[in-house]
C-alpha cells in the first residue's frame, strides 16, 4: 500500500488519495502512522504490528470511545488528519501472556531446584572421592566419614 498522496490512487482510477497522520495511543506510548484516509481500521492494525509487537487479532482499536471493526473505513467513521485512536490489547492476548509468564516462573523454580540438587550431589561426590583417596593411601575410614 502506498502512503504518499501523490502516488496513491483510488481503486476506481480516480485522483490522488489524501494521506492522513494518526496518533495511536497504546498505554503510555504514542505511535504515529501515515496512511490514506480511505483505509480501514484493519489497515491501521497491520501498520501497528511492528510498532507494538501485537498481531492484528490481538489489537482492539477505539475511536471516540467506540471499538471499531477491521472493515470499517477511517474516513466514513469521521477519522481525519491528526485524529487520536486508542489501542488496547485483547483479553485473550493478555491471558496468553499471563500463562506464558506462569510457565516461565515454573521453569525457573524447577531449574533452581535442579541446581540445588546438583550442588548437593557435587558435595557428596567430593566427600566420596576424599574417602576413596584416604582409603587407597592405607588410611582407615571411620563411620563418621560416611555420615552426611
Amino acid at each position: 500500500m502506498n502512503t504518499t498522496a501523490d502516488s496513491a490512487t483510488e481503486s476506481d482510477g480516480g485522483g490522488p488519495r489524501p494521506t492522513i497522520k494518526l496518533n495511536v495511543w497504546f498505554g503510555s506510548s504514542n505511535h504515529e502512522v501515515h496512511l490514506p484516509a480511505q483505509s480501514t481500521f484493519g489497515d491501521v492494525k497491520n501498520l501497528l504490528v511492528n510498532k507494538t509487537g501485537l498481531e492484528p487479532e490481538q489489537q482492539r482499536l477505539f475511536f471516540r470511545g467506540i471499538e471499531k471493526g477491521d472493515n470499517q473505513h477511517l474516513h466514513l467513521e469521521g477519522v481525519k488528519d491528526k485524529s487520536k485512536i486508542f489501542l488496547l490489547e485483547g483479553t485473550a492476548s493478555k491471558e496468553r501472556k499471563a500463562e506464558e509468564t506462569r510457565k516461565q516462573n515454573e521453569m525457573s523454580k524447577a531449574f533452581e531446584a535442579i541446581t540445588g540438587v546438583r550442588a548437593e550431589v557435587d558435595k557428596l561426590s567430593n566427600r566420596v572421592t576424599a574417602i576413596e583417596v584416604a582409603m587407597n593411601a592405607g588410611n582407615k575410614a571411620s563411620g563418621k566419614s560416611f555420615l552426611c
